[in-house]
């Protein structure tokens, strides 16, 4: 029954007939279109017309201008709603005047409708007054504005330039002070004179230091900073076509040292400054103290016997040794008889006849002889201890666990690793494969067309039976246009 019932689940069902829809005559234009009067350029156009049959959902509606299509676009606007078709041109250019028909269309047949727009273009420039009072009115304004008050001919007589003012005295200055200068002209009224500075006879331009001004027959010159090398004659000249007039100054600036060695303070505290220096040359008194006499070292303790150490313990070695204030005493340790060097698993100390070794953690190549020994000029001492580090392993194989916690986990593992019982299942056969239905043929088919194969196997529950598909005699493949299934028999 299963199998029937997919049988008949995968046959094709019949697709029924969808309904023919109405017919429709063929469009007839109720109202024609009609042509627009009076279009001039930058005006807009409509035209409108009605058609029928309102209800075809196949019925086109184009637009044509002399012959060529109409397309939608920022100037034209088509509606074409409830039998009304309207097209709207916006701003109207001298090219938009032509033919426009209006053509509608349906499988029955089609009908046309046709408008004739002819723009009037307009001049580019406005050359003629839209309004002849205003223009009248606008050119007495300009009358007007553009009259002349009536010209005197009028002679001036040009003068020599004179100084009425010379400049100022000779300047003493010191380098980094401003220095000004100013003097006065005549005639003020002459726009031929020019003036010009000169310093040691070289022209003197306006710059960051150098300030210059010249209005209403007044002249002025400022230089801040001046330097030692701006010192010399200051020479202002005067002219123009008549002639020239010049004054002349002199500038002297004296120089500072790079270096300030005076003292700045004010002449009230003239005496500041040499108890400054006594403060500042002090010297600590030296004060002759007898020397001592140091014996030779000799040590007071003795280094401890160190138990068995392990790797990785504190080594720690402390002997006393005298004399205690010897600043030439000199403090040594071997190793084994060679020097032990500074590292960083080692910290010495030695003071107030102190004398302390720290070693950490421990290593093994730590063990052996160690040797303290003392220096001065008067002889040596030292003092000798054995050390002995076992070495532990990298990893460790002793139980570390306090209480029974070893018991629980042994008998965990023991739990855990227990043996099983093998499942013991009955061994069924299977009789050879059987195709209780066999394949189909398809027939012709069209490149591009589905196929479907299908037949059913016995036995249904053999786990060690193997299906294989073959095209003309080689395995076919699983791919993406390929799938294959085998459930419960069917395949």
């Amino acid at each position: 029954e299963s199998w029937r019932r997919i049988q008949e689940l995968e046959q094709p069902k019949e697709r029924a007939e969808a309904p023919e829809g109405p017919t429709f005559d063929a469009p007839q234009i109720t109202v024609q279109l009609s042509s627009p009067e009076n279009a001039e350029e930058g005006d807009s156009a409509h035209l409108e017309a009605q058609f029928t049959p309102v209800g075809d959902s196949k019925l086109r509606v184009e637009w044509l201008k002399d012959g060529q299509p109409i397309y939608h676009s920022n100037r034209y606007k088509m509606v074409s709603d409830f039998g009304f078709a309207i097209l709207d041109i916006l701003y109207l250019l001298a090219h938009d005047s032509g033919e426009y028909t209006l053509k509608v269309l349906n499988e029955s047949g089609e009908a046309t409708s046709t408008a004739t727009i002819d723009v009037k273009t307009k001049d580019g420039l406005i050359l003629e007054p839209q309004n002849e009072e205003k223009a009248r009115a606008v050119e007495q304004l300009e009358e007007q504005l553009n009259r002349r008050p009536e010209e005197v001919e009028s002679t001036k007589e040009e003068r020599l330039p004179v100084f009425v003012e010379p400049l100022s005295a000779p300047v003493q200055a010191e380098q980094g002070d401003r220095v000004h200068y100013s003097c006065r002209y005549e005639p003020v009224d002459d726009n031929q004179l020019q003036i010009q500075w000169f310093i040691n006879n070289r022209p003197l331009f306006a710059g960051s230091r150098v300030k210059t001004l010249n209005e209403f027959g007044y002249c002025v010159l400022e230089i801040s900073p001046v330097y030692p090398e701006d010192s010399g004659d200051i020479v202002c000249k005067a002219f123009n076509k008549v002639g020239e007039a010049v004054t002349s100054t002199s500038l002297q600036v004296e120089g500072k040292e790079g270096i300030i060695t005076q003292s700045q303070l004010p002449s009230a505290m003239s005496g500041a400054q040499t108890r400054i220096d006594e403060i500042e040359n002090r010297r600590p008194q030296e004060i002759d103290q007898p020397a001592v006499e140091h014996g030779p070292p000799k040590f007071t303790t003795q280094l401890q016997s160190l138990p068995e150490l392990r790797e990785g313990s504190l080594i720690h070695l402390d002997v006393q040794v005298e004399p205690v204030a010897d600043p030439r005493l000199k403090i040594e340790w071997f190793h084994n008889g060679n020097p032990v060097g500074h590292s960083s698993r080692m910290k010495a100390i030695h003071d107030f006849g102190f004398v302390v070794l720290e070693l950490s953690p421990a290593e093994p190549q730590d063990t052996g002889t160690w040797t303290c020994k003392a220096t001065n000029e008067h002889g040596s001492d030292e003092v000798s201890t054995e050390i002995n580090v076992s070495g532990d392993s990298g990893v460790i194989y002793e139980w570390v666990a306090p209480g029974e916690r070893r018991e629980r986990i042994n008998q965990l593992d023991e739990w855990i690793n227990r043996p099983r019982d093998a499942l013991e299942e009955a061994e069924m056969e299977f009789d050879a494969p059987v195709f209780t239905e066999q394949l189909a043929d398809l027939g012709d088919l069209s490149e591009c067309d589905a196929a479907s194969f299908m037949c059913v196997l016995e036995p249904i529950g053999d786990p060690t039976m193997k299906i294989v598909w073959q095209h003309n005699g080689g395995a076919i493949p699983h791919s993406n246009r390929i799938q294959m299934s085998n459930d419960f028999g069917v395949i």
